[in-house]
């Protein structure tokens, strides 16, 4: 399970699945409140892609957040050593993560709350 929350590409691909499965289910029953379930799981699904560098990654391992917490306090290196450039290319895939989390959340909460009106387009 922790794998699944912790692989971001993997959630995108069951939003998307979900999505896309409940769309065409709700076209072939014409009961557009489908769309709208979908909707619901995006948004815990993005909730889950937001928050997986800060609750899900952290809770494995109490050390590494008490590190990371304060590891520029003690030392900070050299922006051009090879420590700065790892830490700079997770950083790079935290904020990404959290971008895309926070639009998935958005998006499934606005689908969650309207997809029924898809519906109308359709009939």
């Amino acid at each position: 399970m922790r794998n699944i929350i912790l692989n971001t590409w993997l959630i995108v691909i069951i939003m998307l699945i979900i999505g896309s499965a409940s769309l065409w289910y709700a076209i072939q029953v014409n009961d557009f409140l489908w769309v709208s379930r979908s909707g619901s799981v995006i948004t815990v699904l993005g909730i889950m892609l937001t928050i997986k560098h800060s609750i899900f990654s952290n809770a494995r391992d109490l050390q590494s957040v008490v590190r990371e917490k304060n590891h520029y306090a003690v030392f900070a290196p050299d922006q051009s050593s090879d420590m700065y450039r790892e830490h700079e290319a997770h950083a790079k895939i935290v904020i990404r993560d959290e971008y895309l989390g926070a639009s998935l959340t958005i998006f499934g909460t606005i689908i969650w709350g309207y997809g029924d009106l898809l519906g109308k387009i359709f009939t």
